[in-house]
């Protein structure tokens, strides 16, 4: 039944029950009441409207009607203004940012079904249930999205910080007057800064990839193409290896088959796999044995194994990495891993597969990647 109907239907049932009410009362007051009253008059006892200007009977009849009236009104208004105030002083309560609907619930039901006195509107305070939640919602929906803001400048000034750092000092460096530097120190110097220069140049990609993914929430597009992932994965590791950053680090690429046709997007799935194995260089000091593995499981995925014997993820990052929530929301991780291992989970994702990390038994940290060979429809 709408609520315009039913309003009507209450609101003339409720009229009319007043007015019977009111004539009831009066009807019993001047039959059984008002006699008690009155004088008796040349033998008999005197009419209500023969004695109306007795006082007694005057005021008794003002104060019936007064009573009849307010009592009636009073029952009326359980049922038609006293849901109404609620619901005002509810809005009112929206109004100052406090969406707790546990009021709400506690007022209107009992034994979890709703009173009947505010059964009349009961569509009315569905849809402030309904808005309160929603408010509530978009309330803390603002304060992750402020602490993600803060937690997003923290990290970009932290991953900033220091590369920054190497380039001044070595700039510095040559730029030292009364001291004279050999080729092969310059050499040095000129590597350490081109590497970091190339590495800012990373992180400026990087910036831009999660501002779209984590603050836009917008959908990474796929430039798919067919490729072998067994020849890709070697150029790669070649390419991390042979750089300075990698040269002093020990790398091993395991394939459990000689060829892995895969149709993929091969830019993309670079930058995730070149984040985990520079991830495993940045985070983990010289000489750290960092290992590949590549197989094909049963469920016809692509599985890829980055492990390391480094100093590893702690529980909680890894139990947060695992997570379905968003991973740049804890400003400690953040600075730790910077912006790597979100855009490695959002590019996964976006091929349809998982990655999850698990702690080594003995040391380092283990990323496990299942891509399907074949994009889902």
């Amino acid at each position: 039944m709408k609520l315009r109907l039913r309003f009507i239907l209450f609101f003339t049932g409720g009229l009319f029950l007043f007015l019977l009410y009111m004539g009831g009362l009066t009807s019993f007051v001047f039959e059984h009441v008002i006699p008690l009253f009155t004088k008796p008059d040349t033998g008999s006892q005197a009419l209500f409207l023969l004695t109306f200007t007795e006082k007694k009977e005057s005021l008794l009849y003002l104060f019936t009607f007064v009573f009849a009236f307010v009592s009636g009104g009073l029952i009326l208004s359980r049922y038609f203004v006293k849901p109404l105030l609620f619901i005002l002083s509810f809005v009112r309560q929206l109004s100052k940012g406090n969406y707790d609907t546990a009021i709400l619930c506690k007022v209107i039901f009992k034994r979890g079904k709703l009173k009947k006195r505010y059964f009349l509107y009961k569509e009315v305070l569905e849809d402030l249930s309904h808005l309160a939640e929603e408010l509530e919602s978009v309330k803390e929906e603002r304060k992750q999205l402020e602490n993600s803001k803060k937690n997003w400048i923290n990290g970009i000034s932290h991953d900033l910080k220091t590369p920054l750092s190497y380039i001044i000092g070595y700039s510095s460096l040559l730029k030292a007057e009364g001291y004279s530097w050999d080729k092969e120190e310059t050499d040095n110097f000129l590597d350490e800064i081109y590497n970091k220069g190339k590495y800012l140049e990373q992180l400026a990609d990087d910036i831009n990839l999660v501002y779209n993914l984590e603050g836009q929430q917008a959908e990474l597009p796929l430039r798919l193409e067919n490729f072998d992932l067994i020849p890709f994965l070697q150029g790669l590791v070649a390419e991390v290896m042979n750089a300075p950053t990698g040269a002093r680090y020990h790398f091993a690429l395991h394939t459990g088959v000689a060829s892995l046709p895969i149709y993929a997007d091969s830019k993309l799935l670079q930058r995730a796999i070149q984040n985990l194995l520079m991830n495993s260089i940045h985070h983990n000091t010289e000489g750290t044995s960092i290992e590949i593995k590549v197989l094909l499981s049963e469920d016809t995925h692509a599985v890829i194994e980055i492990s390391d014997n480094g100093a590893g993820l702690t529980p909680e990052t890894i139990e947060r990495f695992n997570g379905a929530e968003g991973f740049l929301n804890n400003s400690s991780v953040y600075k730790r891993k910077g912006l790597g291992l979100s855009i490695v989970k959002n590019i996964v994702k976006a091929h349809h597969g998982h990655i999850i990390a698990e702690k080594n038994p003995v040391a380092g940290t283990t990323f496990r990647i299942r891509i399907p060979i074949t994009p889902k429809s």
